[in-house]
C-alpha cells in the first residue's frame, strides 16, 4: 500500500529518472539494469519495501502527478517540478515515512512479522499460565518455525524478558509512534486494533498506519538481532547473510578464490554474459569489489580519460567512435567503480 505523494520522495529537480526503475526497485525486481540505475538514483536502500507493487497502480499514480505538474516528463525520465518539491514537502510534515528502507532486502518481512504476533501472544499468555487461547492468524510456515523456537526457549522465555527488550527498543522512540505499534499486537486479554481502527485514532491515515508497522516491526528484528539473548535465535535464521541473490553469491565465491568469468562459467555451465551479470550485481553490493582483477590498468586509463561527470551521463558509443575494443561489460563494470569511488 502507498500513497502517490510518497512516489515524489523518488524523484529529482536535477536527475532525470525512470518511473519504471523506480517502481522494479521498490518491488525488488533485480535485473543488473535496474540495480545499476537504482544505484544511480540512489534508492537501492529502497530495494523491496514495495514487494506488491502493482504496475497498474504505480503507473496510474504517475500520470496522476504528471497531470497535477508535479513530475515532468523529458526524454530521458521525469523531474520533479517546484510545486511536486512543495507537495513532497508538506507531505513529509503530515506522513509517517519508513525510517529503516535497507532492512527490507535483508529480513524475510512476512515471516518476521507472522512470528513476532506471536511471539508477543504466547508470551503474554504464558505469564497468565493460560494454555487455552486462539493464536493470532499467522501462516502454517511461521507457526511450524516459532513451535521449533519455542520447543528450545521455553523454560527461558518470561514475559518481563521480552518487555525489557520492547521497552530498551521504543525508549528513544516517539510516544505517539510507539503506543501505534504496541496496538497491533494480542495478549491477555487484549485484542489488536486494525490499521482502519488506529487511523481513526490517530493523525495518520492507513497507509501511514502500515509503513509505521512495518518499519518497527523490521527495525525491532534487527535490534534483537544484536542483543545477546535467546530471542537473536528466534531472528537471526530469518536475516540474509549477503545482498546478493543465491546464484550470484555462487559466482562470487568462485571469482573470490581466483577464478576468472570463462572458468566460472565452465564450471557452473552458464554462459559467459550470465557470469558477467552476477560480478556486475556483486560490483554494485560488494565491499572491495577486486575491479582490477576485470580491468586493466590501461582500459582503466583509457576510460578514464574519455569519461567525465557523472557515470548516469556516459554512453558507451563514444567507446566505438574511438574504435578500441572495450566490451559494455567492462564499461559498466567502470561506471560501477567509479559511482562506488572505488577506481
Amino acid at each position: 500500500m502507498f500513497a502517490q505523494e510518497e512516489l515524489l520522495y523518488f524523484f529529482s529537480q536535477t536527475q532525470t529518472r525512470r518511473p519504471a526503475v523506480v517502481r522494479q526497485v521498490l518491488a525488488n525486481k533485480r535485473t543488473v539494469s535496474n540495480l545499476f540505475w537504482g544505484m544511480q538514483y540512489q534508492i537501492l536502500d529502497w530495494l523491496n519495501t514495495q514487494p506488491q507493487m502493482e504496475s497498474l497502480l504505480f503507473d496510474k499514480a504517475i500520470k496522476q502527478l504528471l497531470r497535477q505538474a508535479k513530475l515532468e516528463q523529458h526524454p530521458n525520465g521525469l523531474l520533479l517540478t517546484a510545486k511536486g518539491l512543495s507537495a513532497r514537502t508538506q507531505y513529509a510534515a503530515l506522513h509517517y515515512r519508513i525510517k529503516q528502507p535497507q532492512l527490507f532486502q535483508r529480513l524475510d518481512e512476512k515471516m518476521w512479522e507472522d512470528v513476532l504476533q506471536l511471539l508477543v501472544q504466547v508470551t503474554s499468555e504464558l505469564a497468565y499460565a493460560n494454555k487455552h487461547y486462539y493464536v493470532a492468524a499467522a501462516s502454517d510456515g511461521a507457526q511450524a518455525y516459532f513451535k521449533r523456537w519455542f520447543r528450545t526457549a521455553k523454560q527461558q522465555l518470561q514475559a518481563a524478558t521480552l518487555g525489557k527488550m520492547l521497552l530498551a527498543f521504543l525508549k528513544d522512540k516517539p510516544t505517539r509512534e510507539a503506543d501505534l505499534f504496541m496496538a497491533f499486537f494480542n495478549g491477555h486479554g487484549v485484542v489488536a486494533a486494525t490499521s482502519a481502527q488506529l487511523a481513526d485514532k490517530s493523525n495518520y491515515n492507513i497507509s501511514d498506519i502500515v509503513n509505521l508497522w512495518r518499519d518497527y516491526a523490521v527495525s525491532f528484528a534487527w535490534f534483537l538481532l544484536h542483543q545477546d539473548t535467546y530471542f537473536q535465535a528466534l531472528v537471526a535464521p530469518l536475516f540474509k547473510q549477503s545482498l546478493l541473490s543465491n546464484s550470484t553469491a555462487a559466482t562470487y565465491a568462485q571469482f573470490l578464490k581466483g577464478a576468472l568469468p570463462a572458468q566460472i562459467a565452465k564450471s557452473r555451465k552458464l554462459r559467459l554474459s550470465t557470469i558477467n551479470e552476477h560480478l556486475l550485481e556483486a560490483a554494485i553490493f560488494e565491499k572491495n569489489f577486486a575491479f582490477k582483477r576485470l580491468l586493466s590498468a590501461t582500459e582503466i586509463e583509457f576510460l578514464a580519460g574519455i569519461f567525465t561527470g557523472p557515470p548516469s551521463s556516459w554512453d558507451y558509443q563514444v567507446i566505438e567512435e574511438h574504435k578500441k575494443k572495450i566490451d559494455f561489460f567492462k564499461f559498466r563494470l567502470f561506471q560501477i567503480g567509479r559511482s562506488k569511488h572505488d577506481l
